[in-house]
């Protein structure tokens, strides 16, 4: 089914790739949209194109330190890497980068999950700038990252029981006394709500 087929029944424009592994199937996803002639859809004829000037770097995967590696080797695209032997891939990717080298010659080796495994914990933090002092700014982060940690919980349709909250100083500071502080409380019943019901009614000092 095309890409104006899809918009026509659902109203809105839809871009997919399909094939028979997961690695390949983000390939053609990516193509799917990149390339305006396949009319939204990519399938396995044109895969087995494109692995011949695909960019090893945009593979699934192989993020910078793979990607430093092989442009280090001089090796740019899919089909360079698939030429690679197996024993090489495996002592120098072990299995991770074995199973990617398999499913791009169509094995598949990375399962398509129907749907995620919720997560049981869901954790929000950063590393700031500058030193954060005043109560007021520290609050007011504290409710931005409760905000996002219920997005987050609506996100998977759960809800939460407990809350936690921690801070530290600067650890890599030795010349200063360093300090942990973390609070937690138990609700009387599960919320995924917002920060602003978050904050009316279980604000503590």
């Amino acid at each position: 089914m095309s890409e104006n087929n899809i918009s026509c029944l659902f109203g809105m424009l839809i871009k997919y790739g399909t094939t028979s592994t997961k690695t390949l199937a983000k390939i053609a996803s990516k193509l799917a949209k990149r390339c305006p002639r396949l009319d939204g859809c990519c399938c396995k004829q044109d895969i087995e194109k494109v692995l011949t000037i695909f960019l090893l770097r945009d593979i699934w995967g192989i993020g910078c330190r793979y990607g430093r590696m092989f442009d280090g080797m001089d090796i740019r695209t899919a089909l360079q890497f698939v030429q690679l032997s197996r024993e090489w891939v495996h002592a120098r990717m072990g299995v991770t980068g074995l199973r990617m080298w398999n499913e791009l010659q169509g094995v598949e080796c990375i399962a398509f999950e129907q749907m995620p495994p919720q997560k049981q914990q869901i954790t929000i933090s950063r590393s700031f700038l500058r030193e954060i002092c005043e109560q007021e700014p520290l609050e007011r982060i504290v409710a931005e990252f409760a905000s996002m940690c219920a997005e987050k919980l609506r996100g998977q349709r759960s809800v939460c029981r407990e809350v936690r909250s921690y801070i530290y100083t600067d650890r890599h500071r030795d010349d200063r006394l360093q300090r942990y502080e973390t609070g937690f409380v138990t609700l009387p019943e599960p919320f995924c709500m917002n920060r602003a019901h978050l904050s009316r009614r279980y604000t503590t000092d």
